[in-house]
């Protein structure tokens, strides 16, 4: 009869050590995509300049962007004020990561703006890719990226462009990020 217990209770640990380490290396599967947004965090200056386009006018911008977890983990959020030729901007946006299809979510919500922008969003390496667009009263689709280049874990490269075909695109603006804390 001990025998037959001491077996049953070395089973149920064999059980939950195995049913723990599966779940272990789960979540680390997992949390790798998550974690990834952690380049962001913290706080950060942008200077860059735009150009004369169908979609943009020439000047200069900056920013200053602060970046932290969800209480929970589970969202990075970042807070930006941006300075344009045109007047002070106020934008939020969210990150996640979905572990069901291996992909990056991106919500950014501006001040004063009803439609929040949902561009998807590949990391590829130390290039982060924001892709959108819409079309056109004429039914014409026009496509835009934004690509965020880490040089270093302190400073970032960015451009943006839009694209008439998919395939030609034309420079709006570029600058660069620089973490400060």
């Amino acid at each position: 009869m001990r025998a037959a217990a001491a077996m049953v209770v070395l089973c149920v640990v064999l059980a939950g050590a195995s049913w723990n380490r599966a779940n272990l290396a789960q979540a680390q599967a997992t949390t790798t995509g998550l974690e990834k947004l952690s380049a962001f965090q913290g706080q950060w200056t942008s200077k860059g300049q735009m150009r004369d386009s169908k979609f943009s006018k020439v000047g200069s911008n900056s920013a200053t962007t602060t970046c932290s977890w969800s209480t929970n983990h589970g969202y990075l959020t970042c807070d930006q004020l941006v300075q344009t030729s045109d007047g002070p901007e106020n934008d939020l946006s969210v990150y996640s990561y979905n572990e069901k299809d291996h992909t990056y979510l991106f919500f950014g919500l501006s001040r004063g703006d009803r439609d929040p922008r949902t561009p998807k969003l590949t990391i590829d390496g130390n290039l982060w890719t924001y892709l959108g667009g819409f079309d056109q009263k004429d039914g014409k689709h026009i496509s835009f990226r934004t690509t965020n280049t880490f040089t270093s874990p302190t400073s970032v490269v960015w451009r943006s462009e839009f694209s008439e075909d998919g395939t030609n695109w034309t420079l709006m603006g570029e600058g660069t990020e620089t973490r400060v804390k």
